[in-house]
């Protein structure tokens, strides 16, 4: 069973590819909310008994590694991934090292330019997240698509809680470090798409001053 966690699951893009159901079955986040029980009770009642019973057969069966966000997913093509439930989230999760071409890509950099398109929008991105009206963003730093935004914690918000929020408005990303969150999504998004990735990010941190 080709099953990782939401961190690691840009490595199993070549079986995606090939049809395969690489699932980012999330025991390990409960294992994150029991140190963080305020967590538990929202990031369980988002998901549905499908994705539980995944969640609980990795638990069951799975390594016990990193604390990931709670979604179970099952493909991905280009910027985005679907969940077991069909819905859709943009995938910031992407890497330097693995997917950071997009998901089932079939072409190689240098077709596509990705690396100038890298460059052009992470400016984008960066510019966008250091523009945020917000006292949760403490800093913003990063080079080309693999970007990474400071939350300051002081406020009572930590960046799981951000990221728990991205999830629930359809764009994953990762915390790290206790207060990062890292922003890298693949190389072939679209200013479109990645103006779009901006808004869902801005209105997700802004809504915690609501």
């Amino acid at each position: 069973m080709l099953s990782q966690y939401a961190s690691t699951l840009v490595a199993g893009s070549r079986a995606l590819c090939q049809g395969a159901a690489a699932l980012t079955s999330q025991a390990a986040a409960r294992r994150f909310a029991s140190s963080h029980p305020a967590h538990e009770a929202h990031e369980d009642s988002y998901l549905s008994s499908q994705q539980q019973q995944v969640i609980e057969r990795e638990d069951r069966f799975g390594a016990h590694n990193y604390a990931p966000i709670p979604v179970v997913l099952n493909r991905g093509e280009g910027v985005f991934l679907w969940d077991v439930d069909g819905k859709r989230y943009y995938d910031f999760l992407s890497a330097y090292s693995a997917v950071n071409q997009g998901h089932c890509h079939p072409k190689v950099l240098v077709d596509e330019g990705l690396a100038a398109n890298s460059e052009r929008l992470g400016v984008q991105l960066r510019q966008r997240l250091a523009a945020i009206p917000s006292p949760l963003v403490k800093s913003v730093r990063g080079k080309g698509l693999l970007d990474a935004l400071l939350i300051d914690e002081s406020h009572g918000v930590s960046a799981h809680d951000v990221c728990i929020r991205l999830r629930d408005n359809g764009l994953l990303a990762k915390p790290t470090q206790k207060n990062i969150i890292r922003f890298a999504p693949p190389l072939v998004m679209t200013a479109e798409q990645l103006h779009e990735c901006c808004d869902i990010i801005q209105h997700t941190i802004v809504s915690f001053g609501r």
